[in-house]
Parts: C-alpha cells; structure tokens; sequence
C-alpha cells in the first residue's frame, strides 16, 4: 500500500500547467496531518471503549494511559510540524492558492471528528464565518459519522464518569452500618492538622521571628487547603489557571511572531 500513499501528492498548479514547488511541501504536510489524526482517532476509540463500562476493567490501565501519553506526543508533534511551513515565504504560497480553491483547513473531518471524541460541546463552538461547523460537510456518510461523535460518549465525559465512580468518595452502606465517605473524614483530618500548627505557632516560648514564620506557614496551609475543600475558591483557582495560561499563550505567540522572519504559518490556517 505504500505506493499508493506515496502517489497521493498531486499538484495542482502543475496540472494547470504552472507548476509551484512548494506547493508539494504543502500537500505532504497537509497529508501528514491526516494520517497522525486518524492514528489519535484510532487511540482515542480504543480508550473510550475500556472507559466506557460500568466497572473499568484495572487490567486496561496501562493501555489507557499509554494511548493518552501517545495522543498527546502526537499532538505535541503536530504543533513543532507546521513550523516547516517557515522555509515557505508568503508569496510562495500565494503562487499556488488560486488552484487549491475552495479548498480549507476547517474542512478537515477528521480534525472535526476527533474535537467531538475528545469532548468539544457543539453549543460551546465558535462559528466559522457565521455558519455550524457541519455545513460544509455534504457526503451522507460525512454527516452521520459526525452526528455520531456527537452523541456517543466523549473522553472527556467517560473520565468524568470514571473519577466520579471512584470508591469511598460518598457516604456507604457496610455490613448494615453506614460509614463515611472520604471527604467527611479528610476535611476533619484537615481542621486537626491545621489547629496543631496555630497551636504550634502560637505557644508563648517561642521567638517573635519563629512565631512569624509558624503563623504565615499556617496561614499559606490554611489557603492551600481552602482552594481544595472550599469549592467556589476551587472555582477560582481554575479561572485563574486558565487566564494565566491564556496570557502565557499569548506572549508566546506574540515573541513567535517577532522573532520569525514570515509568516507562512498565518497562511496555512487561512487556506
């Protein structure tokens, strides 16, 4: 089969009778991005089948978290690919554009199929030039594969499910007797540890420069517990974590732009 991959890279300007060399960088990248997304797809579907049972099979570990570990080098490959692109100056491209019309990025079903298996909520999509993402998606067969994405369980939601089962976190019934679920008994082996240290910090033999330190220890504890136990500063610590990482992705981008010399990757999300 490997001749007929090998065959897939037709250009269309030379067909045209213009040919553009860098148009083939731009075919093969596009078709190596393809293959490594069927390839997540293919890892995907196989963790979300062992997850999607009722008792998670322990056994299957290790090849969950092993396709999650490859999905996400594969990811990680696919971001440091598209700087290739960088050897391809913006009128290069242009030089083929006009024959890979209407061609687009976002018409990538795949891409679309593995957003929807990883857990992207369609109400939670930003609409490409005021249109759902499915409209340009014509074949039968297209619609129905995304529609099924849709609506079979995503990862996101079968490892929500998976942490949400796990034993002990509420409150059970054993041998006739009700025992408490771990929460209960965490937050009070909290409270204990926490009185110890202000107890600690606060005993009258201690230097004014200990007792500083003790009480800000206790204090530091105290707050780090709190974002765990405490669920609107648990809330707050991820909006934070996400606005944090946001920024950072924006500096990023923005020290990726000044210190590169095009901007051919600009290009290839436009085409």
């Amino acid at each position: 089969q490997l001749d007929k991959l090998l065959d897939c890279q037709k250009l269309q300007s030379e067909e045209k009778g213009h040919r553009v060399d860098d148009e083939h960088l731009f075919i093969v990248i596009h078709q190596a991005y393809e293959l490594w997304f069927k390839q997540i797809i293919f890892d995907i579907d196989t963790v979300r089948v062992l997850l999607n049972n009722t008792i998670v099979d322990e056994t299957k570990t290790l090849r969950i978290v092993s396709g999650l570990d490859r999905t996400v080098r594969i990811l990680k490959l696919l971001v440091d690919q598209i700087t290739i692109l960088d050897t391809m100056s913006p009128l290069d491209f242009v030089d083929f554009r006009k024959y890979l019309t209407p061609a687009s990025g976002f018409q990538s079903l795949q891409f679309r199929l593995l957003e929807n298996k990883m857990g992207v909520c369609p109400d939670r999509r930003i609409r490409y030039n005021a249109q759902h993402y499915k409209n340009v998606f014509l074949t039968d067969n297209e619609v129905r594969s995304l529609e099924a994405s849709e609506e079979d369980p995503s990862l996101l939601m079968l490892i929500q499910n998976w942490l949400e089962r796990t034993p002990g976190l509420e409150q059970a019934t054993v041998d006739g007797e009700i025992e408490e679920g771990f929460w209960p008994k965490y937050e009070r082996a909290v409270k204990y540890y926490l009185n110890d240290l202000y107890e600690e910090a606060m005993k009258d033999s201690l230097p004014q420069n200990v007792h500083d330190q003790l009480l800000a220890e206790y204090y530091k504890t105290k707050d780090s517990f709190a974002t765990i136990l405490d669920p609107k500063q648990h809330v707050q610590q991820i909006l934070n974590g996400m606005l944090s990482a946001m920024l950072c992705s924006l500096k990023n981008l923005r020290l990726h732009e000044i210190h590169l010399p095009s901007t051919s990757g600009f290009f290839f999300f436009q085409s």
